[in-house]
């Protein structure tokens, strides 16, 4: 069984300049199934979301993710990134992604109204994104003295995690010698599919993890036309999905090019090994 993955990209990813780089999505899907594009942060669209958004469609699957503040009206976010969207939603569920407190304390209380608003805007549920961290801060799995979860809203939401295995080796001993060069390598052997990764379990009130993102340090010049010119972001966000290739295509269904032929990689899951094959 092989995952389905893809990377999440912004106006960061395009460059530095006034015109921003698009992604080659025309060679984009012999490697990937999926793109994540940033449409929204706060009140305000992403300056690439548009051009990267219309040479996605057709090409491959998208999700359009929201970069949640907590210092604005939560329902008019809400509104404003249905609008940015129009008729277009992408083929994949919108995601929130909250990663960010701004000094607020009611951070999971203020997420509560943006998925209640999208959710009686729309009839549908959002996918959620955040690290386990940042999850266990702010409260997101707390309960009551009942027994009852504090933000149940969340349960109807599939969790797009973000936990970085070889991200974080600056806590190793003697990282300031060898850490780049370490997670450079642990890092392309995942991608060769010589290094096994374990699949995260799920933070309450989640049940499972339906998205990964398992590393924010994916090489650039693995994505097609990313932008590599001066001044360029070093590292991209590439994710994997819970299904199999095949099951994520049946349904999200986009018509892809034949798949390059590269090594599976074994990922061990709670459920049993699975296999992926990276970019």
């Amino acid at each position: 069984m092989i995952n389905a993955q893809g990377p999440d990209v912004s106006a960061w990813d395009g460059g530095p300049t006034e015109d921003p780089q698009v992604i080659d999505f025309v060679t984009f899907p012999l490697a990937n199934d999926f793109c994540i594009i940033k449409v929204s942060e706060g009140l305000v669209k992403d300056r690439l979301f548009d051009r990267q958004w219309g040479a996605a469609k057709g090409k491959t699957a998208r999700m359009a993710y929201h970069f949640w503040r907590s210092f604005v009206d939560q329902k008019r976010a809400v509104q404003n990134m249905l609008g940015f969207l129009g008729n277009d939603a992408g083929e994949m569920p919108v995601a929130l992604d909250i990663e960010a407190a701004d000094n607020s304390t009611s951070v999971a209380s203020l997420g509560d109204v943006w998925i209640s608003e999208y959710h009686r805007l729309t009839g549908l549920w959002p996918i959620f994104y955040s690290y386990p961290y940042f999850m266990a801060e702010h409260g997101f799995g707390a309960k009551n003295i009942w027994g009852a979860y504090k933000h149940p809203l969340l349960r109807n939401c599939k969790l797009w995690l973000g936990q970085w295995p070889f991200d974080e080796l600056e806590s190793m001993p003697g990282y300031d010698v060898h850490g780049d060069l370490l997670r450079a390598v642990l890092i392309d052997e995942v991608i060769r599919g010589e290094r096994a990764l374990t699949w995260p379990r799920p933070l309450e009130p989640f049940q499972k993890v339906d998205f990964w993102q398992w590393t924010s340090r994916y090489p650039p010049s693995r994505i097609p036309g990313y932008y590599t010119g001066p001044n360029h972001k070093e590292a991209v966000d590439m994710n994997i999905s819970s299904l199999s290739r095949i099951a994520f295509q049946a349904l999200y269904p986009i018509s892809h090019p034949p798949q390059s032929k590269v090594k599976e990689l074994v990922v061990n899951t709670p459920d049993g090994p699975i296999v992926f094959r990276p970019g």
